[in-house]
Parts: C-alpha cells; structure tokens; sequence
C-alpha cells in the first residue's frame, strides 16, 4: 500500500518466479501418498530498484515465499489425509462384507457339513449295526 497498487502490480509482472513445486509419491502402508516440496531457485538480484521501493516490499514478499513453503506442506497433508481416509473407507467395507457376509456363510456351510457328516455317521452306524446284528 505504501508504494501503491500500480508499482506493486507492475513489480509483480517483472519479478521472476523464485520457487519450483516439487512433488513425489510414496507408499505408505500400501497406499500411494503424494509429497510436495518446494525448491527455492537461487536469487541473484533482487528484481526491482531497492531505490523506488519500500523496505516493507521486501518484508512482504519473504512472507509470501514462507507462506508459499506452508502452503505447499499443509497441501500435502492434506492428500496424505484425504488418500488414507479413502484406503480406511475401502478396508472397513472389507471388514464390514467379511464380518456380516463371508464369515456368516462360511459358518452356515461348516454346519451344514457337520451335519451332513453326523448324519452319515448314524447311516453307518446303524448299517453296521444291522449288518452286525444279522450275522450274528
């Protein structure tokens, strides 16, 4: 505001950006995460005359890089949450289908074969039963 929103303007189309985003993945737990970094380029100058402005542009302009850097990280964390909110999402549908539907079939057909396999037991032992008793 000192220097006016006309120099800032014209300041801001002359200043070289000063900063490269930087991002990677990594898996964490199975889950494919996304890292951003910031990379600072080196400064040789500064882009405007120190003599037509203020030392408040300066003072602005390394809070807006520090600003950038936080930004850039709480962007990251942000899709680190949001991707492991998405793979709890997944598994607790997994665990829900296990828990209400496969374990519930799984015990019906292990009764089923008990059963099966008790009543055939009786089958043969009364069989053996007759085919004894007969003998005899």
């Amino acid at each position: 505001m000192i220097i006016g929103y006309s120099k800032l303007e014209e300041l801001a189309y002359v200043t070289e950006e000063k900063f490269d985003v930087v991002t990677k993945t990594q898996s964490i737990i199975g889950v494919s995460i996304p890292t951003v970094r910031i990379e600072m380029k080196p400064m040789s100058d500064y882009p405007y005359n120190l003599t037509e402005t203020s030392a408040r542009l300066d003072e602005a302009s390394m809070a807006m890089i520090d600003a950038v850097k936080i930004l850039a990280e709480l962007s990251g964390i942000e899709a680190v949450l949001t991707k492991l909110a998405e793979a709890i999402a997944s598994v607790k549908r997994r665990v829900t289908s296990l828990e209400y539907v496969i374990i519930p079939r799984m015990d019906n057909t292990i009764r089923f074969i008990r059963m099966y396999l008790e009543e055939r037991e009786r089958e043969d032992f009364f069989r053996l039963k007759r085919i004894i008793g007969c003998s005899i």
